[in-house]
């Protein structure tokens, strides 16, 4: 997998800026950001905006009750094509790692077709996610997961970046 360059946050702020649509309330973010989710919301990563409910089309991650969360990323026409989502793990058959930071989370771009379902997220784990709202990627550190069904919740902090070139 490709290795990635991660812009600075300033730089970051200025790309990520929200723009005329207003969607984050004109508000703007630094990064990297913390947010906390419960099920059935949606994360519109480069704004930090929170939709209410599990919209996979207008979101970049989308979380669902299941025995934690379930996390899944957005999908530009259906459920059934997602975005690309990469679980930082040393093999694909072993368990995802945990880290302490987000500084620490793998920065390996998720391949095309890479699966876009965390199925329950996990204190510690790291993940990279292709973008649905937007050009380039999220990297983010599950800080803490707890709970379960209605009341689970997910603290997650994370950056946005582009992908450095070949």
């Amino acid at each position: 997998m490709k290795r990635l360059a991660v812009v600075a946050a300033t730089a970051m702020l200025a790309a990520f800026a929200c723009g005329d649509d207003g969607g984050s309330g004109g508000t703007e973010i630094t990064f990297p950001h913390a947010v906390t989710l419960g099920p059935e919301m949606a994360l519109v990563a480069p704004t930090g905006e929170i939709i209410d409910h599990a919209d996979f089309l207008r979101g970049d991650l989308v979380t669902y009750k299941n025995q934690a969360l379930k996390i899944q990323s957005g999908c530009p026409e259906s459920q059934a094509h997602c975005q690309p989502l990469h679980v930082c793990k040393l093999s694909e058959f072993s368990k995802p790692e945990e880290f302490a930071g987000l500084n620490e989370v793998c920065a390996d771009l998720p391949a095309e077709g890479e699966n876009g379902v965390i199925t329950n997220a996990e204190t510690g784990m790291g993940f990279v996610v292709k973008l649905n709202t937007d050009e380039g990627y999220g990297r983010f550190w599950v800080q803490e997961a707890k709970g379960v069904g209605d009341s689970a919740t997910v603290t997650l902090v994370y950056t946005v970046f582009q992908a450095s070139p070949d």
